[in-house]
């Protein structure tokens, strides 16, 4: 515990993850669900969170369950309106389908560090809905979405 051996002493560095960088709008988007199942509302448990990562251009929507089928049909909305991204990045969810000619990357299982922007984009949107639920003294948060 002395001034020399803490001096020498070395520090483990922390590990730093390599940029993602975007060049283009939908050149990668990243899919997300948050879970609404404490506060359900009119048969909606998940909100399915889309985020273009070169504009941070978001897209909620409102699912009763998180099977494939509701996933994919709001992603089929997005990619027929804007055209399909060429990296689709979600976590490691089984409700994200396989697309063709994209290109799918899974994070970690309970990592949600490998796709922080739409993980950080999340907590925003749950502050903001919780924001509008308290001001509107409403339970419905799928209005609040937009729907």
């Amino acid at each position: 515990m002395c001034d020399v051996c803490q001096t020498r002493r070395s520090f483990p560095k922390g590990t730093s993850g390599k940029p993602i960088i975007s060049i283009d709008f939908l050149n990668r988007l990243q899919v997300d669900l948050i879970d609404m199942r404490s506060i359900k509302h009119d048969g909606f448990n998940f909100i399915m969170h889309a985020k273009d990562h070169f504009t941070k251009f978001s897209w909620l929507f409102a699912l009763p369950s998180k099977e494939a089928h509701h996933v994919a049909l709001h992603l089929r909305n997005i990619f027929y309106t804007f055209g399909p991204p060429k990296i689709l990045q979600s976590d490691y969810g089984k409700e994200f389908l396989n697309w063709p000619d994209l290109i799918i990357i899974n994070g970690r299982p309970r990592h949600p560090q490998s796709q922080g922007l739409v993980e950080r984009a999340n907590a925003v949107v749950q502050k903001m809905l919780g924001k509008w639920l308290e001001t509107n003294k409403s339970l419905d948060w799928a209005q609040g979405l937009g729907m």
